[in-house]
Parts: structure tokens; C-alpha cells; sequence
């Protein structure tokens, strides 16, 4: 019979992989109504209910695993006239006696990584994909960073790790962090026209492995199409020294920090050899020494002047 197209609320409509309902369900959220003929009803699927269910490769997968039940008491139909005609409920389609499809359509459109955004604070890279992808399909190294000048660039290496935000189970996502290595954000940092601002924020995948839930590839985003960051976020956060090692032979102290230090910035002569960490009494300043080879890098080098040199070791608690 005919319905009354404004009574049937998506909401109430539960997709199944069983007619029994007794492996996986998922209830819709919303969704737009169209009616056809007064038969026939189409409802236009929430972007993130597609996407959830896409998420759950056992269900809506293909026509067998396809099976929709809906409470009744929430669809009327109507024969001529709605004014005329008593609301009357239709048969239930209980979780526990779904409908099977009748035709199934597959997914067959390629996804597309839409947007992204970079924070050299948090040392991540937040991935949008247009629907949802099959993670393990994913890997870092496909990620090549582009300045606004296309010479400068950076691919990520196999030191970086995932994570998943989004509907369980979470290796089937819309979303991807990329966590950087320390090594990985400290070669992006050294590269004063990389990641800096949005603009000299791009991002282009070299690999195109990457699969939606129904084995679509990836639409491919080269050099040329590199993706600027939706958002920037800059480090911001102080570097601090880890550790240093020093040899009283050659006259060499390495300084390893934090994170990549500017260079041009470092001042020897600010750097002092103390007997006790706490106490600045018989503390020798390399204020005649310099760096070796400076260039920017998580570890820095002095040369330290045979005059600072002699100084240490004419102190004899050093």
C-alpha cells in the first residue's frame, strides 16, 4: 500500500547482516526522504551513516549481508486522501524477521583525501579522506611534506606510527593521525621553507596503494595537486638540553636537545663547564670557542678553544 512519506523516519530504520538480527546491526541516524510514487520511498543516507556502515565490512557489504527491519508504529500509509483515511500501522519488519535486499548496488567510486592539517607543536598529521578507507592500506611513507616552492620537499620515513579516530572497529576510517618520529620532525624542522606557515604546508601521496572498504583506489594526488594545510599549528613549545658528552683530548663537546635548534642562534660562549650542577663557583665559560660545522640539527658541536680547554683543565675539579 501506499505511505505517507513524512511519517517515515529514517531513525527508526535498522540495517542488518541477518535476518535474525543476531550478528551486526547498525540503526540510521537520519537521512533525507524522497517518496516516488507513494510506493516506493527513498531515503538519502547521512554522510556519517554511510560511512559508519562502510566501517563495518560485515554488513551492507553485498546483497547477502544486506537486511533492513523497522518499527511499524512509526509509518502510516493511506489509501486517496490523507485527511480522510485513520492513521493505520504497517507490519512490522522486527530486528528478529528483517527483509532481505532486493537488489544491491556496490560502492564503486574511488575515495579522495580531501584535506589535512599539520601541528609541529604535537609533532601530527590529521588525514581526511572523503569516505571511509581500509587503514591497513595506509602507510606513512606514502606521505611526501611540500614547501610553497615544489623543490623543497620531505618524505616521511618507516619511523612513524597511526592512529585511528573514528567509528569501531578503528582500522576502517575516514580519519588518520600520523604521529611523527622525533627523527623525521627534526629533519622537517631543519628545512626553514617546509612547514613553517599553511602555505609552505603542502601534502601529495607518492604511492597510490591506498583503498577504500570495497577495494576502490585512491584518487591520485601528485606534486602538482599537493593539498594545503586547512590548518597550522607551529612549534611552539621550548627546546631544552638532553645531554652532552665532551672530550678533553680532541676538544669536542657534542649538545644534544630536544628538538632542531637553529644553528645561527647557538652562542658558545654562553655555555659554561661547572664542577656542580648548582653551584656556578669555578664554572669555565667557553667564551673563545665556536661551533663546528653549525648547521641546524638536534645535536650541535664546539670546538672548544685550546684557551677554554687549557682553562678546564687547569681547574682540578673538572
Amino acid at each position: 500500500q501506499a505511505i505517507k512519506a513524512d511519517t517515515a523516519l529514517p531513525q527508526y530504520i535498522q540495517l542488518q547482516s541477518s535476518m535474525d538480527g543476531t550478528t551486526v546491526t547498525y540503526s540510521l541516524t537520519g537521512g533525507e526522504i524522497s517518496l516516488q510514487d507513494g510506493f516506493n520511498t527513498s531515503i538519502s543516507l547521512t554522510d556519517s551513516d554511510l560511512n559508519n556502515l562502510k566501517s563495518l565490512p560485515t554488513i551492507a557489504s553485498e546483497k547477502n549481508n544486506t537486511y533492513i527491519s523497522v518499527s511499524a508504529e512509526y509509518i502510516d500509509h493511506f489509501y486517496h486522501d490523507f485527511e480522510s483515511v485513520p492513521k493505520i500501522n504497517v507490519l512490522t519488519l522486527t530486528e528478529s524477521n528483517a527483509l532481505n535486499a532486493a537488489e544491491f548496488t556496490p560502492d564503486t567510486t574511488s575515495p579522495s583525501l580531501t584535506s589535512f592539517q599539520i601541528d609541529l607543536d604535537s609533532d601530527t598529521l590529521d588525514l581526511t579522506f572523503d569516505e571511509t578507507i581500509y587503514a591497513p592500506s595506509f602507510y606513512p611513507t606514502y606521505i611526501v611534506l611540500v614547501g610553497e616552492n615544489s623543490n623543497v620537499s620531505f618524505s616521511l620515513t618507516t619511523r612513524n606510527s597511526l592512529s585511528f579516530a573514528t567509528y569501531s572497529p578503528q582500522t576502517f576510517s575516514r580519519y588518520i593521525t600520523v604521529y611523527l618520529s622525533v627523527e623525521d620532525s627534526n629533519d622537517i624542522k631543519k628545512l626553514t621553507e617546509l612547514g613553517t606557515t599553511a602555505n609552505n604546508s603542502r601534502l601529495f601521496l607518492q604511492i597510490n596503494n591506498i583503498t577504500d572498504m570495497n577495494n576502490n583506489q585512491l584518487l591520485d594526488l601528485e606534486i602538482g595537486q599537493a593539498l594545503t594545510a586547512t590548518l597550522h599549528t607551529p612549534d611552539s613549545t621550548s627546546p631544552s638540553l638532553t645531554a652532552f658528552v665532551i672530550n678533553l683530548d680532541t676538544g669536542l663537546l657534542s649538545l644534544t636537545f630536544s628538538e632542531t635548534m637553529n644553528a645561527s642562534s647557538i652562542d658558545p660562549a654562553r655555555f659554561s663547564i661547572r664542577f656542580e650542577p648548582f653551584s656556578t663557583t669555578g664554572q669555565i665559560f667557553l667564551s673563545t670557542s665556536q661551533l663546528h660545522n653549525p648547521v641546524n640539527n638536534y645535536i650541535v658541536y664546539i670546538n672548544i678553544s685550546n684557551q677554554d680547554l687549557n682553562a678546564i683543565k687547569f681547574n682540578r675539579k673538572l
